[in-house]
């Protein structure tokens, strides 16, 4: 997997029009995140955002041990490699359009996992023991 190049995402990620919410936790910087995860985010971010006149509201990305921790994540959780997202839903209208939009788009998600108001996807391989093409509810 490509490591963040720092031209890519030092600019304005973090205030971005088509994305509500922080990329990383308060202890983390854009540079944790990995740049195929922050691509995927912002190329769906920016389609969902036109499409449906609405901004996708991220709730989680990357995490340092501490606030993964704190969060109940799971001890080898892409939020701790910077290559997770965790969106958040009003009601079930809007979580089925933003499952049906995620998996219809064409990139390359293959793990969701489903929350009372989070979707949460992320881009772990197989080469990093993630079981692929699944989906999980919490």
């Amino acid at each position: 997997m490509t490591e963040p190049r720092e031209e890519y995402v030092t600019r304005d990620m973090d205030t971005a029009d088509d994305i509500d919410g922080s990329l990383h936790c308060e202890h983390g910087t854009l540079l944790d995140l990995k740049t195929p995860a922050l691509f995927i985010l912002y190329s769906l971010s920016r389609t969902y955002n036109k499409t449906h006149n609405k901004r996708l509201k991220v709730s989680s990305g990357y995490r340092c041990k501490e606030c993964n921790a704190r969060a109940g994540g799971a001890a080898k959780s892409a939020h701790l490699r910077g290559e997770a997202f965790d969106v958040h839903y009003d009601n079930g209208h809007e979580c089925y359009t933003i499952l049906k939009f995620l998996l219809s788009n064409g990139v390359s998600i293959h793990r969701l996992g489903v929350g009372g108001t989070f979707i949460h996807f992320d881009i772990g391989s197989a080469d990093e023991g993630y079981i692929q093409d699944t989906v999980w509810t919490y």
